[in-house]
């Protein structure tokens, strides 16, 4: 197999769950993959909210998954409920969304052209959904007001948070902190805003562009770009397929392009 990115070092800012398959990927391709998982995903206890949305789940018409994490959240909440999975129509936002809705039993009906937001509020005029009742169930950090925009087609949607992305424990990433404040960083890779933010403030980094200063930053989507953007810092790589794959993809013909130029 050609080592392309032989030696290279590249930060994964995910989880360590959500790094496994990239870890693998990037491995085959000789880099040296330095995981540092920056969030830490823990579950939303059972709020009012939450507790209501649940009771009343055969209320509802769509449910709408909008990352790995709403499916696995909702379904451990969901598990000591009678739950007619037939009774629903499914969206999931993204194919890795829509990998963990099939592992749960979730008929995906409906999966949008591209994983965002936005996409999805579009491509939902299709669909006749007055009157239905949809739960979107979401992080804590998601963008609710832009999920309320669903009700424009006459929908009513409750948009309740089921996990929450948090600062991870710095004390557990000591090694990994020393390794990137003391070698090369050929590329990091953020998968969201919080992940960016949270490296940020694992690292104590006062002024962002300037430690990132003619670094290679790869992210996936347009949040998390416009995020980094706003700090004055440059994306390097940005796949129009929001997925790891593609990200990975961009990674070998972004160091392939650069490589020949020397």
């Amino acid at each position: 197999m050609n080592k392309i990115l032989q030696n290279k070092n590249i930060v994964l800012t995910r989880s360590k769950e959500q790094s496994k398959d990239s870890e693998v990927a990037l491995k085959k391709l000789g880099a040296n993959v330095i995981l540092f998982p920056t969030i830490k995903i823990t579950e939303v206890a059972d709020n009012l909210k939450i507790k209501a949305t649940l009771k009343n789940i055969n209320h509802y018409d769509i449910i709408v998954f909008t990352s790995e994490n709403s499916v696995k959240f909702f379904s451990k909440k969901i598990a000591k409920k009678e739950f007619n999975n037939n009774k629903y129509f499914f969206i999931s936002i993204g194919s890795k969304t829509s990998k963990v809705c099939e592992e749960y039993g979730y008929k995906v009906n409906f999966q949008p052209s591209k994983f965002t937001a936005d996409i999805l509020l579009n491509e939902l005029k299709i669909f006749n959904i007055k009157k239905k009742k949809i739960l979107i169930p979401c992080s804590i950090l998601s963008n609710k007001k832009k999920y309320k925009q669903i009700e424009k087609y006459g929908a009513e949607v409750d948009v309740i948070p089921f996990y929450k992305n948090e600062v991870n424990d710095k004390d557990l990433l000591k090694t990994e902190i020393n390794y990137i404040k003391t070698n090369y960083v050929d590329f990091f890779i953020f998968t969201s805003p919080s992940t960016f933010y949270s490296f940020t403030e694992l690292l104590k980094i006062d002024n962002p562009k300037s430690f990132f200063f003619n670094k290679n930053i790869a992210v996936i989507g347009p949040t998390t770009e416009r995020a980094i953007k706003s700090k004055g810092i440059k994306v390097t790589i940005k796949p129009n397929r929001f997925t790891m794959e593609s990200l990975i993809e961009e990674i070998v013909k972004f160091h392939k392009t650069n490589s020949n130029k020397r």
